[in-house]
């Protein structure tokens, strides 16, 4: 008899120690969850560096004859707050900083505020680096495209240069402050072992005030290349008073 209030005893302290464990697991279950909540729903602020800015609509100022200054390798810092799980979206490498040149009518300097894009809808943005540009005309001139020879033809023979044949000039189109760097233009044929005359397309170079080549990534230029036509003869009595020796 006694044994089996023992057994009883014993069954009756496991189950409560059983249900006892379960409330608790259950409790921390809840504690857990409720923290893992709130953490997701709690606001932060992060910086992000050198995010790149991106320009749209410039085509819009060249049709009121303006453009926009150096616009390459712009780049903005920028805070950014949202709630924990929203901010934890966020791939640094797809944010982006977009300016509209659109709204930009007269020429002159401008202080433009970015629109951030690539983050979740419910992040905004506390604070971004203003960006400084400058609208400026658009001026077209005409430039004279010389030519410059190297490299020594064939044992022999020689260039006629005054009778190569090529479009004597090329109109520009740019900024005007780009446009007061620009001085000239010029083609580099090379004659180097030529036994007989020859056509060649030829790269259009533009140059500055020292010689130096200028970029024409902001230039546009009526066109890019031209054929040249370039007589090589071959010496015979007389014939360096007609033609010219490179």
């Amino acid at each position: 008899m006694t044994e089996t209030k023992n057994n009883k005893k014993q069954k009756g302290t496991g189950f409560f120690s059983r249900s006892l464990l379960l409330i608790l697991s259950f409790i921390i279950a809840i504690i857990l969850w409720y923290m893992g909540t709130t953490q997701d729903q709690t606001p932060i602020s992060r910086i992000y560096s050198d995010i790149p800015v991106k320009f749209i609509n410039e085509e819009t100022l060249s049709e009121l004859s303006l453009t926009a200054a150096e616009l390459s390798d712009v780049k903005v810092d920028a805070v950014l707050k949202g709630y924990y799980s929203d901010m934890n979206e966020i791939k640094e490498s797809e944010l982006v900083a977009v300016i509209d040149l659109s709204e930009q009518k007269y020429a002159g300097e401008y202080t433009l505020t970015p629109v951030i894009m690539g983050c979740p809808a419910n992040v905004s943005v506390s604070k971004i680096d203003d960006v400084d540009i400058k609208i400026e005309k658009l001026i077209t001139k005409e430039l004279n495209i010389e030519l410059e020879t190297k490299g020594i033809p064939a044992n022999g023979y020689y260039v006629d240069t005054p009778n190569i044949v090529y479009p004597k000039n090329v109109s520009i189109t740019c900024g005007e402050s780009i446009s007061k760097n620009v001085v000239g233009a010029k083609v580099v044929i090379d004659v180097t072992d030529r036994y007989a005359s020859f056509t060649v397309s030829l790269n259009i170079v533009l140059i500055d005030e020292q010689g130096n080549e200028v970029d024409t990534s902001r230039i546009k230029l009526k066109y890019y290349s031209i054929n040249v036509d370039v007589p090589v003869l071959q010496y015979t009595a007389g014939s360096q008073d007609q033609g010219s020796e490179v």
